[in-house]
C-alpha cells in the first residue's frame, strides 16, 4: 500500500486485505463497512484500525456509587459519650419532662411490649418504645438507659 494516501485505501485494496487476512465477510458486511469508512478519497483505515483497538474499560459510574453507597451506610466508629449523655439522672428528667408534658402513661405504653405480663420487655423493644416516645435521645443516652436498667435476671431484657 502506498505512503502517501493519507490513510486511504481503494475498495478493491481493501476487500484484498480481508481476504488475505482470511477475514471472511459477506457482502452485506463489507458494504456496511464501505458506507461507514469510505469517503472522497477510499477506504479510511486509520479511523477503522482506532475504532477496532482495544480501549481501555472505563470504570463504571456504578461502582464508584456504590462504594459511596458502602461508606455512608458502613458502621460508625464508636465514639465518646459527652459527659452530659452518661448522666442518667439528666437523661430520665429529659423523659420526664416528656411523659409530664404529654400527659403519657408509661406502663400502658411499656405493657404493649411486655407480652407475657412480666413487668420485663427485651431490650429491642424498650429501644423501639423510648424511639415511640419521640423523646429526642441520642444512641449513647439510649445506651445508658439500657444499661442502668437492665434486668439483672434475665440476660438481654429490661
Amino acid at each position: 500500500f502506498r505512503r502517501h494516501n493519507c490513510g486511504h485505501v481503494a475498495r478493491a485494496q481493501l476487500r484484498q486485505v480481508l481476504i488475505t487476512a482470511t477475514i471472511l465477510l459477506s457482502p452485506e458486511e463489507v458494504f456496511a463497512l464501505e458506507q461507514r469508512y469510505n469517503d472522497d478519497l477510499g477506504f479510511n483505515y486509520i479511523q477503522f484500525l482506532q475504532e477496532l483497538e482495544l480501549q481501555p474499560i472505563a470504570e463504571p459510574l456504578y461502582l464508584r456509587m456504590l462504594e459511596e453507597k458502602k461508606k455512608l451506610n458502613a458502621e460508625k466508629p464508636p465514639f465518646e459519650p459527652h459527659e452530659d449523655e452518661t448522666n442518667i439522672v439528666l437523661i430520665l428528667a429529659k423523659i420526664k419532662a416528656k411523659v409530664v408534658r404529654e400527659r403519657i402513661n408509661v406502663l400502658e405504653f411499656m405493657s404493649q411490649y411486655d407480652r407475657h405480663n412480666q413487668l420485663v420487655i427485651s431490650t429491642l423493644d424498650f429501644i423501639r418504645s423510648l424511639d415511640q416516645l419521640r423523646c429526642g435521645l441520642t444512641e449513647a443516652e439510649v445506651d445508658t438507659v439500657t444499661k442502668v436498667f437492665r434486668a439483672s435476671l434475665k440476660y438481654g431484657d429490661i
